[in-house]
């Protein structure tokens, strides 16, 4: 379908299945190609600090330079794609931050801060609503005896709140996001992740025993 044959929901939504499938694949390609011992490689405290820091940079770099005049309605099958393909770096490298990635790319294309979040926030959505099933499944699927937890039951009903509670928790937040980025750049994200970044890696080089 041309966007002309589209009403803006349907516009969004093609765009939205364009960009979403990226994290889904790259999730269960990391699961099943990559080693345990490459795993716990590329999760070391330094890799996670790296990342933080990188992607804080480059996060600040595209919202100073990227334009704010590009609203959902212009999103392109390109834009969209690219912005999809970035969540494979955050599937890949921890510290990364999924919407972090995805929001710097919109960011780059020149979409407005609230429509780059909105947009990172619906492609994300179906992403952890699989993980959500698939959690519960687990949970539900268990044998009895595995679901001890210092001597209380852990229930498919205690899974159940549990998700209600982060769904009511993660809907607040993204409210809280928006109505921030309404009024301020992407500056205190950013100052977090490398204050974030430096803290561990000082953290990692005295538990080294690098610094006394």
């Amino acid at each position: 379908f041309s966007k002309a044959d589209l009403s803006p929901g349907g516009h969004l939504a093609k765009h939205i299945l364009i960009a979403t499938p990226f994290a889904l694949i790259g999730a269960a390609l990391y699961q099943m190609m990559l080693s345990d011992e490459l795993k716990d490689t590329i999760r070391s405290s330094y890799t996670i600090a790296a990342t933080t820091i990188i992607f804080g940079i480059a996060l600040w770099f595209a919202d100073v330079k990227g334009g704010t005049q590009r609203k959902e309605a212009d999103l392109t099958m390109s834009h969209s794609f690219w912005i999809g393909a970035s969540q494979l770096v955050a599937v890949l490298l921890p510290g990364t931050s999924r919407s972090g990635i995805t929001m710097t790319m919109a960011r780059a294309f020149g979409y407005a801060r609230t429509e780059a979040a909105r947009f990172s926030m619906l492609i994300g959505a179906p992403l952890l609503a699989a993980v959500s099933v698939y959690g519960l499944y687990g949970l539900y699927s268990a044998p009895v005896d595995t679901l001890a937890l210092e001597g209380n039951q852990v229930t498919f009903e205690d899974g159940l709140i549990v998700a209600g509670m982060a769904f009511v928790s993660g809907i607040a937040s993204i409210w809280f996001l928006m109505s921030l980025l309404k009024r301020m750049s992407f500056l205190p994200f950013v100052i977090y992740r490398l204050a974030l970044g430096v803290l561990l890696l000082a953290a990692s080089a005295l538990w080294l025993g690098w610094i006394g």
